[in-house]
């Protein structure tokens, strides 16, 4: 059983639970097959506003049955767990032919899969696994999740934001999604090594093997100190800018941030993305500097700070993850604008020039997003109206209206009369 939500994500609350029949049902025939063709075709024009349209999906909670989709600490699983679903969820992004990759994940899991199906986006599939294996914890099912995620689909490239007990799934379209009630599967976690292990340095730290779990532990000691990891820790990607203000150039783009002050509950997800940051940016560096850096956080920013050993423990599950064969990093974002370190602007100059062509880049998409519009409503014989075209791209109409008859600017044209202009100007540079 599935606790189901209606309304959008914004909704806690379930209306009802409902089994996989049901839900095979409502993904087969779904209600709101409307919204999902228009998140589909902004997904397929590189659209990122599909997101709040995503958001508004009826979604369930495909791991658990909950009282309240918040499961964040203790007394929150506590309050609102009812139990596990006998499912355990997982999602794949950024499939370049979703149907032949469905295809091929019912070749290879179709006998012990429960469902596949294409996600709203129409660029990923979700599948589920229904397991014979108990789940009261947090901890028990990210064992089993992680057993899954590296044996079974060890082959896969399997979104880990997805890993979350309480992790919503939001209510897609497929009428011809694969489903089967009768595969089951026993996950055997004894015997699971949850963290590779990885060749270490008597001068990095000292490690053990924990008899629960086989888990690699690394007991730091004799840290280097703040002045010392702080030089060798990069905490954001190197960015060498040639122009003597600004560049245009899209990136991916990983940086290292933190909460001001980390409260507890907060803790684990916090440092689990740093440490995942951390090291795909230092790849070479002696993980005693990336402890220490964390640890530094965890003793200087929390409101109640983890143990040194329980820290030391979660560190080296993290840590383990990353050096697994299969370990995909998949937390890096795309920055188009860079700021010349070495042209003296003041923070407030900076995030003027690139606010503003991040703007002018916003307005960009949107005109391609209503061209896009007007070229389908042409395509199949539909009157093109400013209301006709709102209703496809996604965008307001007053938003339309704005944009209905505006043209493209040159960002290249716009950045070089930028860098052309003298720094004491820039204050009075506007943008056209």
């Amino acid at each position: 059983m599935f606790s189901l939500f209606t309304g959008g994500i914004t909704n806690c609350i379930p209306v009802k639970q409902v089994d996989l029949h049901e839900l095979i049902k409502i993904i087969k025939s779904s209600k709101n097959k409307s919204l999902i063709g228009k998140i589909r075709l902004l997904v397929s024009q590189g659209d990122d506003s599909y997101k709040k349209l995503k958001e508004r999906l009826d979604y369930i909670t495909p791991n658990a049955l909950l009282k309240f989709r918040s499961l964040s600490n203790e007394e929150q699983f506590n309050d609102n767990f009812i139990c596990s679903s006998s499912y355990i969820y997982f999602d794949i992004d950024n499939v370049p032919n979703p149907i032949e990759y469905k295809n091929s994940l019912i070749s290879n899991y179709g006998s012990i899969a429960s469902l596949i199906c294409i996600s709203p986006s129409g660029k990923g599939l979700s599948i589920l696994f229904r397991i014979s294996n108990e789940i009261t914890s947090n901890t028990e099912y990210k064992v089993i999740w992680d057993k899954i995620r590296y044996t079974i689909l060890k082959n896969e490239n399997v979104d880990l934001r997805c890993k979350e007990f309480g992790k919503a799934m939001f209510l897609s379209h497929d009428p011809d999604l694969f489903y089967s009630y009768d595969n089951s599967i026993t996950i055997d976690i004894q015997s699971y090594d949850l963290c590779k292990s990885t060749e270490k340095s008597s001068k990095q730290c000292i490690s053990y093997k924990s008899s629960k779990n086989n888990t690699l532990i690394y007991t730091f000691s004799d840290l280097p100190d703040y002045d010392e990891f702080i030089d060798k820790v990069i905490t954001s990607t190197i960015i060498h800018v040639k122009n003597p203000i600004v560049d245009f150039n899209t990136i991916e783009y990983v940086k290292c941030t933190f909460p001001r002050i980390i409260k507890d509950g907060q803790k684990h997800k916090i440092f689990s993305v740093l440490i995942h940051k951390l090291v795909y940016l230092n790849p070479k560096l002696d993980i005693k500097y990336l402890f220490a850096y964390i640890n530094f956080i965890n003793n200087n920013y929390t409101t109640a700070p983890m143990d040194f050993k329980e820290l030391c423990r979660y560190f080296s599950f993290i840590y383990g993850l990353t050096q697994k064969d299969e370990y995909i990093f998949n937390q890096k974002q795309t920055k188009s604008f860079h700021v010349n370190k070495t042209a003296g602007l003041g923070k407030i100059d900076k995030s003027r020039i690139i606010n503003s062509l991040n703007g002018r880049k916003r307005v960009n998409l949107t005109i391609e997003r209503i061209n896009s519009a007007r070229a389908y409503l042409e395509d199949n014989g539909i009157k093109i109206t400013q209301k006709s075209i709102a209703a496809i791209s996604g965008l307001s109409i007053s938003t339309v209206k704005n944009h209905y008859k505006s043209e493209k600017s040159d960002i290249d044209q716009i950045v070089k009369s930028i860098n052309d202009s003298l720094y004491d100007s820039i204050l009075q540079f506007e943008l056209p």
